[in-house]
């Protein structure tokens, strides 16, 4: 039986679909990371960040830096698998530097000691409950 163009266009999707989701099985924040970061970075080239993706910049700072120290901690991933999420998480980080070069006052809310508003945290368990992850009692 011959395959037709259809059939063979929705094996190649299933195959692309299913090896990224086993990609993200072992970091589902970053896909969320991904699309917020983006978000961000368009409105950042429409002009100056309202206070709503400024603290969207500085969330998705946050969980960039957890995360990563995350997957370089986490013995379970593959070394190739761990280069493969250090490199996507490198391309979230290139794209929060590139909008802090158009806004530079973005650069102070990536201070470590930068004390985080109760909006911040709110939205760092909002999207760290979609990825999936488990928080401890006194973060929810």
């Amino acid at each position: 039986m011959p395959t037709t163009a259809s059939t063979a266009q929705k094996t190649s999707s299933r195959r692309r679909k299913g090896s990224s989701s086993r990609r993200d099985d072992d970091a589902p924040l970053i896909p969320i990371l991904a699309r917020k970061v983006r978000e961000v970075e368009a409105k950042s080239q429409r002009g100056k960040l309202g206070p709503t993706n400024r603290v969207k910049f500085q969330v998705i700072a946050f969980l960039v830096r957890e995360e990563r120290a995350r997957v370089k901690a986490d013995g379970e991933i593959a070394d190739g698998a761990r280069a493969e999420l250090l490199k996507r998480l490198d391309g979230v980080a290139t794209i929060l530097a590139k909008t802090a070069a158009r806004d530079t006052s973005l650069i102070q809310l990536l201070e470590v000691d930068q004390a985080t508003s109760p909006v911040a945290r709110r939205m760092r368990r909002d999207w760290l409950l979609e990825s999936g992850a488990e928080l401890p009692e006194d973060e929810l």
